[in-house]
Formats: C-alpha cells, structure tokens, sequence
C-alpha cells in the first residue's frame, strides 16, 4: 500500500519548493500519470503559494502518493504554504477522468506544519492523518486527528475540506509500537504554564490509542521538572524484551537530560535516571546507535584528566548505554564527536578505561588519544587525527615526511582530507606492565579507518 514517492522538482507557474534540499531532488518522473499531477498540482494551488515540508517527516518531498482509504489506488498528499503563507494540505484523487482535488485540510491558527504522520488503525489499509500544527503567535501548537471515513464539509469557495475529529494542544508527538504487539500508539507531551515569561512550564506525557473516530488515553504522568524544553520523543523496544519510551530535553545551555519509561503492566515506569545509574551531562542523543532495533540512552562524561580544566577546553566522551530490562545499563558504543566537521570516531573496545582524549597544538591536528595511566594519573600521545583541506595537503604532507612523522589517510569529506598518525612504539619510562598496555592501544591501528564516519546534518 504505501508508501510509494516521488517528487516533482520543477518549478509550477505561481509555485515553488522552499523546503527541499536541492540534493535530495530527484530526477522527474516523466510518466503520463505523474505530468498529468503535476498539471492538477498547478491548477489547484493558488499563485504565490509555495510547496513545503513539515518539521518533521519521514519524507523528503512535498508531493507524496499513497492508498489512504483502502481502495488501492494511491491518493496524492501535498503540502504547501497558500498565497497568505498559511500551511496547507490538499490531497488528490485518481478518477476515471485524471487528478482532481478531493480534500483540502486547514489549521488557519497556524503558521507551519510541525509533524505530519499516516497510521493504519484498521489492519485493512484504514489511515487517519495526524498534523501537528505550529501555532502562530499566542496560539499554541496543536495535533488533530483526522479520519478519511469523516464527512468532508464545503467552505465558501467550494472545496470539500475535512474538519479533525479531535485536536489537542502539544509540543512533541511521535507514533510506535509500544506493547510489541503490532499495534500503534501516540505519545504526546503536553505542556502548561509556557504562555507567559515568568512561568515555568509544567509538561506531561500522554499515550493514545487511535481509532478511526478519535483518541483514547491509555496513561499520563507529570514529568519531573528537569527540562526547560523536550527535543525528542521516541518508542520502541528498549530492552532485549521491553518496549517504552525515550525522551531528550534541555536543561542548560551546555546540558540535557534523557528520560526512559517502560510500558509495564499498563503503566509507564521511570527505568532511567535511577538510583543505581544517574543521568550524567547527555548531548540529547537517544538512538538505537548499534542498529540492533533497541533504543539507547547517552551519557556525555569528561576524559580522564580534566577535573580542574575550564569547561570550554574540556574534552568529552559520549556513551550510549543499553538497559537490560531489569536494573542495569551497559554500553553498546563508546565514541567522540566532532560537530565542527560531524565527524564520529567510535573508540576501540581494547582502548576502553585505558585512554583519555586531548586537542593538539600541531597544525590541522583534530584531536589526539592518549594512553591514560590511571594509577599515575599520567598520559602518553597515542594517536592524533588531523584535519588537511585539499589545497593545503601538498605542504602538509611534505612537512610530515621531512620530520619522519607516520601518517595514514583515512578518508575525504568536502574538501578535507582527513589523517591518522599513530605513534610507532611505546614511550620510554614506562613500567613493563604499561608498554605492554601500551602495545596493546597500538594494534587498533590497522582497523582505525573503520572507526571513522562522517553524518553531515540535513
């Protein structure tokens, strides 16, 4: 059924794209049916009005096609900015004599799409949409629940719009399985009190059954108030056999937390922080980074080394722990982050608790890894990346090789080249015990290209 995409980059007469990155275009489809859409596209959309993308979505184009009412015939789904730069969703309908308009759907409150998401409700192809508006001014953000089964009513000028069959106020929303039973629930955060300066807003979290005439609260609970604002909401499993949720929220300027709740017995339980694990300085970065289908939780801690350092010359570690359905959590992956160049390193399991991390003085140098001597509280150089842009190189590796210095490319990024340069021996003065821990760090060397990755934000 669905979901089948395209998108149609071109310019329509009066209608333009604004949202869509021009990497992420694809190429027109130059079928028949989809000139003839992009023709009804152009007919229907007023002139001035711009294509646009929610927020949020797991699409990457304006214009989408899926079966919304079960019929199997793919409807088109477009959303737009009208002439009065209100958002807009105008679905098409494949009839016997081409596209044509069939349901215009509205938040005249609001001044852009934040969330946009189909869910089969039914389990025979039965979608409701829900649209998390953005609220204009005063007014705040909304989520509305839409059915297809509902009795689309005409406005003034004649089109068919569909009215929501409910509408709540919310801040984030996200949709998952959280019994593992196949079904999808809606969680929302909801929030009071942020309507005025001096008021610190009080959130809650919601979880919904949805049915094609409404919404159902299955649970609720105030969160704690140890966010000024919540960034991420995600569902799913977070252990070997349990499902919950996760939540990411500021707390500071340079901190934020994470929360996961698990779904037992038709509750949501607190799992993490927990008296046994507290919450340490998280960049808001829950994911299921090992790609084994559960939900981590990170911790961001300082290296080994820097009790008394300003906290903008200290260097950071991000952990992401698994919990194990009980009472503990344990790290699946350990690594450091650049986010001047998104560069990702992800840190030896044979270097773990023997290292700490420093930034070097050397030109293009990135950042270096020492073996850390926790008894001595000492450090040895270890490995340093470098960052060379391309027109520099030829200066830069000349300069290497002239001090005898080892280097191994790894790999290049817009116009960089990027560099390893590992010591070639351990340092003299260390004990027996430490070179040979030392020796040890030295052999991820041949793998360290594979440590590397480079995920530029969209």
């Amino acid at each position: 059924m669905f979901l089948t995409v395209f998108i149609i980059p071109l310019l329509l007469a009066g209608c333009r794209y604004t949202a869509a990155p021009a990497d992420l275009l694809r190429k027109p489809d130059a079928s028949a049916d989809h000139l003839e859409l992009t023709a009804a596209v152009k007919d229907v959309l007023p002139e001035y009005s711009k294509l646009m993308l929610p927020n949020k979505d797991d699409f990457k184009d304006a214009i989408r096609l899926l079966d919304i009412d079960g019929d199997r015939k793919d409807e088109a789904v477009v959303t737009f900015f009208n002439e009065y730069s209100i958002p807009q969703i105008v679905i098409f309908k494949q009839t016997g004599s081409g596209w044509k308009q069939w349901l215009l759907v509205e938040q005249p409150l609001a001044r852009d799409i934040g969330w946009l998401k189909f869910v089969d409700v039914g389990g025979e192809d039965e979608l409701v949409m829900l649209v998390g508006w953005v609220g204009s001014f005063d007014n705040p953000n909304v989520l509305e629940h839409y059915s297809f089964q509902a009795q689309a009513e005409r406005d003034d000028n004649g089109n068919l719009v569909l009215r929501p069959v409910e509408s709540i106020p919310y801040e984030l929303a996200e949709t998952g399985d959280l019994e593992g039973n196949g079904d999808i629930e809606l969680a929302l955060i909801t929030s009071t009190g942020n309507g005025g300066e001096l008021v610190v807003p009080k959130y809650s979290l919601a979880v919904y059954t949805l049915q094609e005439n409404g919404m159902t609260k299955k649970a609720s609970m105030e969160l704690a108030d140890t966010a000024s604002a919540f960034q991420s909401l995600k569902i799913g499993r977070i252990s070997e056999s349990g499902y919950g949720i996760v939540i990411d929220g500021i707390t500071g300027a340079h901190s934020s937390v994470t929360l996961m709740f698990a779904w037992e017995n038709r509750k949501l339980l607190l799992v993490y922080p927990s008296r046994s694990l507290q919450a340490g300085m998280s960049r808001a970065s829950s994911q299921d980074v090992n790609d084994d289908g559960i939900l981590e939780v990170e911790q961001r801690i300082e290296a080994p080394g820097y009790m008394d350092t300003p906290y903008s010359e200290m260097q950071w570690i991000n952990i992401w722990l698994q919990w194990d359905g009980e009472k503990s959590f344990h790290p699946v992956k350990t690594r450091y982050e650049d986010y001047v160049y998104d560069l990702k390193i992800d840190i030896p399991d044979s270097w773990q608790n023997r290292y700490t991390l420093k930034k070097p003085t050397a030109p293009y140098g990135l950042i270096s890894f020492e073996y850390w001597d926790a008894m001595e509280q000492a450090s040895y150089d270890l490995a340093t990346v470098y960052v060379v842009p391309q027109k520099k190189w030829t200066t830069a590796a000349a300069y290497w090789k002239s001090g005898g210095i080892p280097y191994h490319q790894v790999m290049t990024d817009s116009g960089n080249i990027f560099v390893v340069s590992f010591q070639t021996a351990p340092p003299e003065g260390l004990s027996e015990a430490g070179a040979k821990a030392f020796g040890e760090l030295l052999e991820a060397e041949k793998d360290f290209p594979s440590y590397l990755s480079i995920e530029h934000m969209e």
